[in-house]
């Protein structure tokens, strides 16, 4: 029995050119007929989505997008950046660059609290402590 085909998804910055409630249902429509979601919603400027790699040109196309960035956003286009938009754009590049960190490994994967040898996080037992 085969498991469903592995879809390559994306994520993306999407900065919309209108910015009106009907233009971003319009939008979260087209996202979810493609097979993509929205993972968060900056209303009224931009939206970042996750959508599948083969039907993100279709998406960029909408008349309600202005930009689509799936990479860190260049120094020029920032400096062109309105006031509203630069923070965001900035947030983008940071949210990228963190992902390419390596990070340790997450708490879940540490040593269990049973594993033989390993003492309690309040150090070893005292037993015979005498009061004074």
């Amino acid at each position: 029995m085969m498991g469903k085909p592995q879809i390559d998804n994306k994520e993306a910055l999407i900065l919309l050119k209108r910015r009106s409630a009907p233009d971003i249902e319009t939008l979260l429509a087209l996202l979810e007929e493609s097979g993509g979601r929205s993972i968060a919603v900056y209303h009224p400027l931009a939206m970042i989505v996750m959508v599948p790699s083969d039907t993100l040109s279709k998406i960029a196309s909408a008349p309600v997008i202005r930009d689509v960035f799936i990479e860190p956003v260049g120094s020029r286009r920032l400096s062109q950046a309105s006031l509203d938009e630069k923070p965001i754009l900035e947030a983008w590049n940071q949210f990228l660059k963190d992902k390419k960190v390596p990070h340790g490994p997450g708490s879940n994967r540490g040593l269990s609290w049973d594993t033989p040898g390993l003492l309690p996080p309040d150090g070893p037992p005292r037993g015979g402590d005498k009061k004074r």
